[in-house]
């Protein structure tokens, strides 16, 4: 009797494997939590995801058929790289926009990513950073140069007040 009414998420499940339904919505549940922690910008618990997903090994026999966590692995991180590629672009768009604030929450993003996700080299490359950083250090440093240049002398500064806007 207790086994025919075995109920999983309010659908009878397999009486021979109850928790088949549960296994194999797994996929599914990691892809929501990985785009729930990248919204909220939970980089720290999207690394400990990340090193803890090589664990889905031991759910591959409990389902008929295999569950393949190999499959569900290499999804998991072609979703995180996107998001990461997709701060990338913003990065980008930001920048040639002049959008500078947005510029610096990006930076701040990538930047804390940095510090949680560098151990996965093909999720997200340090070397990218480095070089968006130092070619906006680097545009600063001139900006700033020029302005030094413009209020050299009174006269300059008047003839360049346009270019500080």
């Amino acid at each position: 009797y207790l086994i025919e009414n075995i109920k999983v998420e309010g659908v009878r499940g397999d009486v021979e494997r109850p928790f088949d339904a549960k296994i194999k919505g797994i996929r599914t549940m990691l892809r929501e939590g990985a785009k729930s922690l990248f919204e909220q910008q939970q980089y720290d618990k999207l690394g400990t995801l990340l090193f803890r997903l090589d664990d889905l090994k031991m759910l591959d026999d409990l389902v008929v058929p295999s569950l393949n966590h190999t499959n569900i692995i290499d999804e998991i991180k072609e979703l995180i790289q996107g998001y990461v590629k997709q701060v990338r672009v913003d990065v980008d768009s930001n920048w040639s926009s002049r959008d500078y604030r947005a510029l610096n929450e990006n930076i701040s993003d990538l930047k804390e990513m940095e510090k949680h996700l560098k151990a996965y080299p093909d999720i997200y490359s340090s070397s990218w950073n480095s070089g968006i950083v130092l070619k906006v250090e680097k545009e600063i440093e001139e900006l700033g140069l020029r302005a030094c240049s413009y209020l050299s002398s009174h006269i300059s500064a008047k003839e360049n007040r346009d270019n500080f806007r």
